[in-house]
């Protein structure tokens, strides 16, 4: 009897209780001005083509908190730094994430805007 306790617990700790609940937040994204709702999960992927580039984002992790993305080029920056060399964004709860291209004279931008 001790010993199924014990496997039972140890599964337990193995495994987690089960009460994880996968978040799915509803996110705005303005592609150029085109918005577009989505309701991402986690490895999505969603593009978003910026001065003639196709930018995909990985959607990497979700938290009550955060989203993760990551971009499959670089050349995006969210704050205007021409050196940047990020592929991974934040998304905050209740914030909105601008990424531009990283050029002097003309800028293109999607903007990942979450709502509750």
């Amino acid at each position: 009897m001790k010993k199924i306790i014990v496997f039972c617990i140890f599964g337990l700790l193995i495994t987690g209780c089960g009460n994880s609940k996968k978040i799915e937040p509803k996110v705005l994204m303005y592609c150029n001005d085109v918005k577009t709702e989505l309701e991402l999960k986690e490895k999505d992927i969603v593009s978003c083509k910026l001065l003639g580039e196709n930018y995909n984002f990985k959607i990497i992790d979700i938290t009550e908190d955060k989203i993760e993305i990551e971009s499959n080029e670089y050349g995006l920056t969210s704050d205007n730094n021409l050196r940047e060399k990020n592929k991974r964004f934040i998304i905050n709860r209740n914030d909105t994430l601008r990424l531009a291209t990283q050029s002097t004279d003309y800028q293109e931008s999607v903007i990942f805007e979450w709502k509750e």
